[in-house]
């Protein structure tokens, strides 16, 4: 049983250039080819989860265009209950050009549109379904005063609230020592902790821990290629990475921090969890697009199988 989760995110439209090397400032660059992908982490997140069999219900806004009623009926598809997703007639969908390099490195200009309407207010209809759900996922590509609101009402839901700090947000200080889990990034570990080192494994553990140590129960610092750390309940550990090659690395931290949820939500260990996150990150990382990479449960059930070589 892989768990209820409700994830509240953004939803995106994304417009992917295929770049040899990023374009210096005003210069006109060739590009190798395009593609329009579903997107926004939040959306990522939930399609993560679904496909690795949990229970999914998502929500968030979309504009009123065509674009938005396309990313629905595209979660829907997924097996995801979008019946909690507003439309606003004032806004667009969220939109974000992406270039990704030769190299699977990408960059990203984020318009958001109507994901940034949904407000602290907007979220008390949905209490209901944080009480009956295992986790709530959440990120911080929507109005930060909005997360704050979410991770208070997960928590007074009883519902394990595990937050991806991305893009790290300064407005309201120390926000990512309240949820029950944090995943984030070296780059975003950094922000938490500054002064931390994460260019070692022992230096990424220390850092873990000074994130434990300010309030969170459960912290999986992602590290790419050299896989993760996790400071918990069990202690601290390094979790390798899996062996794979690498295009577009777009969504591999969502695929990442749904894994980790859904792992949690299965009971699974420190070690496991961390395994199985990893699994989910490397393979998200082997396709090129958001959504369309996203792994199903059974390829990583396969690259478990198979080990780390």
């Amino acid at each position: 049983m892989s768990g209820r989760i409700t994830v509240i995110g953004n939803v995106n439209v994304d417009f992917v250039l295929k770049v040899p090397r990023l374009p210096l400032a005003g210069e006109t660059l060739p590009g190798t080819g395009f593609f329009r992908a579903s997107g926004g982490k939040g959306a990522n997140q939930a399609v993560a989860a679904a496909r690795l069999g949990a229970d999914v219900t998502f929500i968030g806004r979309v504009g009123d265009d065509d674009l938005g009623a396309s990313m629905v009926r595209g979660l829907a598809a997924e097996g995801i209950d979008v019946s909690r997703v507003r439309v606003d007639p004032a806004s667009h969908t969220g939109t974000a050009l992406i270039m990704v390099e030769d190299s699977g490195q990408n960059s990203i200009v984020l318009a958001s549109g109507a994901n940034l309407s949904v407000g602290p207010g907007d979220l008390a209809e949905h209490r209901d379904v944080l009480s009956r759900s295992d986790a709530l996922l959440l990120q911080q590509e929507m109005r930060i005063e909005t997360v704050a609101a979410a991770i208070r009402l997960g928590k007074e839901a009883g519902c394990r609230v595990i937050l991806d700090p991305a893009p790290v947000q300064t407005t309201i200080p120390n926000l990512w020592r309240e949820p029950d889990v944090v995943s984030p990034n070296e780059t975003e570990a950094l922000a938490l902790v500054p002064g931390a080192d994460t260019s070692s494994v022992a230096g990424a553990l220390a850092c873990a821990d000074r994130i434990r140590e300010a309030g969170v129960g459960y912290v999986a610092l992602k590290l790419g290629d050299r896989g993760c750390v996790i400071s918990g309940p069990e202690g601290r550990t390094h979790v390798p990475a899996f062996a794979v090659a690498a295009v577009d690395t777009t969504a591999a931290g969502d695929a990442f921090t749904a894994g980790l949820a859904v792992a949690l939500c299965e009971g699974l260990g420190q070690n496991q969890a961390g395994s199985f996150a990893n699994a989910c990150g490397a393979l998200a990382a082997t396709e090129y697009g958001a959504q369309p990479s996203l792994p199903m449960r059974a390829r990583v059930q396969e690259l478990l199988a198979r080990g780390l070589t």
